[in-house]
């Protein structure tokens, strides 16, 4: 199960180069180590800074993607945290 975080741009390019000495970055950088999970760009080879903005955060059931969620909609650089609903058919 993967939780989506979208963040603003300047969070994201500093996340994507795994540099946390912003507060905005330090904040979410705490938030995954207090919890245990990596945030990871959702399209790691995009120039487009959009897409850019989205992570994503693999855990092992509802319950801790329930709490990831919760404490990462707290960042302030944290623009929206959920888990994609599933498929639907046509």
């Amino acid at each position: 199960m993967r939780v989506t975080v979208h963040v603003n741009q300047e969070a994201a390019v500093k996340l994507r180069k795994h540099q946390h000495n912003t507060p905005q970055t330090r904040e979410i950088a705490e938030v995954a180590d207090d919890l245990g999970v990596a945030i990871e760009p959702m399209h790691p080879d995009v120039d487009d800074p959009d897409l850019a903005q989205y992570f994503i955060v693999q855990v092992p059931d509802s319950t801790a993607a329930e709490e990831v969620i919760k404490r990462l909609r707290n960042c302030e650089a944290v623009e929206s945290a959920y888990i994609k609903p599933p498929e639907a058919m046509p």
